[in-house]
Parts: structure tokens; sequence; C-alpha cells
């Protein structure tokens, strides 16, 4: 039998933020939860990540799949959005875990051109600001609790995203090996005579 080689193997630095290392002063952003009438935006913000993550030609990305992906995480309410003055998607995330235990953040996206202007530090800080505290109803009484930190990981060779990362207050965890290994073709199964 050949010997699979990884389609992706690298080094992911872990990082972890809570309400003492959170930065101050960075300017908060318009932040929403984003709902069904941007899943539009959403799953071409998700593709066009994926394929520039795993250099793929955006003719091999079943849109499909990432649309029904993007679909859960909103009706989930854990799809994330700013977008400019004009109304354009200029940052995307998602939190595939969010409860007492802590939160996780991935799937970080701006878009390249609107890249370095800061908007995904100021989102990032957002969302975790807001996850880190607890959310009050209008009576008074919390209607969410903070979780205790918020976590994410990124490709070691991502400075940039890891610089904005770390001006929002994520401390550097641990690391571990991100591999990916190609889909194997199912065994087939002898056909025995009963």
């Amino acid at each position: 039998m050949p010997r699979l080689k990884p389609v992706l193997d690298r080094r992911q630095p872990f990082y972890v933020v809570d309400r003492r290392s959170l930065s101050r002063g960075v300017k908060e952003i318009d932040m929403e939860v984003a709902s069904l009438d941007s899943i539009d935006e959403l799953t071409l913000l998700a593709c066009d990540m994926v394929c520039e993550d795993f250099k793929l030609d955006s003719a091999h990305v079943d849109r499909r799949k990432y649309r029904l992906r993007m679909t859960e995480r909103i009706v989930d309410s854990n799809a994330y959005m700013c977008r400019d003055e004009k109304g354009r998607a200029i940052f995307k995330c998602e939190t595939p875990v969010r409860g007492v235990e802590g939160a996780l953040i991935e799937g970080v996206f701006t878009p390249r051109d609107l890249r370095g202007q800061g908007n995904a530090t100021r989102a990032i800080w957002t969302l975790c600001k807001d996850l880190l505290s607890d959310d009050k109803a209008d009576d008074g009484k919390v209607a969410r609790e903070a979780v205790p930190f918020v976590a994410l990981h990124v490709d070691e060779k991502n400075k940039a995203a890891r610089r904005a990362y770390e001006k929002v207050g994520f401390q550097h965890h641990c690391d571990f090996r991100l591999v990916l290994m190609p889909q194997m073709e199912p065994a087939k199964q002898p056909i025995t005579a009963r």
C-alpha cells in the first residue's frame, strides 16, 4: 500500500485571551451576528479564505458545502461579520464553540484588498470584549454568561494575523501541528458466498 502524504502539515500557535489580558484602548467596530440575509456574502468570504489558505483554484471548491456550513453557523448564531459604510462585508469569523467552558474563534477572514487597515484587530477585540462580558437582559438579569477565555489558532507563518491577535491581547499558550490527509477511497468489501 502506498504511503499517503499530507495535503497540509504545519505548526499552529494556540492563543488565549481572558478579561485580564484583553487589551485596552482598541477602538470598537460595529459587529453583527450574521443573518441568513448575509449567506451569499459569507459563503463567498469562506470560499475565498479556503482557496487562499490551501492555495486552491476557486473552481475546485464546492460552494454548496460552504454555503451549508455557513447556514448552520448562522442558524446557531455563531457567525459574525463587519461591514464598511457602503455595506460591503469587510470581515468574518465564527465561534463553533462558545459556552461556560470557553470560546473558540475560527474562520477569521478579511478580503485581501482590505487588509492592513486594522479591521480584523478591531473586530476580534469587539467580539472578545462581548464574549468575555455578561450580557444583560432588559430586566437587568444575566441573559448570557461571560466565557472565561477565548482561544484561537493560526498558521505560524501568518505573521500579520498573529500581530493582530497579540494587539487584542491574545497570548501564546502552546503549539500543535495541523495535519490534513488526503481523502482515501473506501476499501472494497470482499464478496463472500453464503
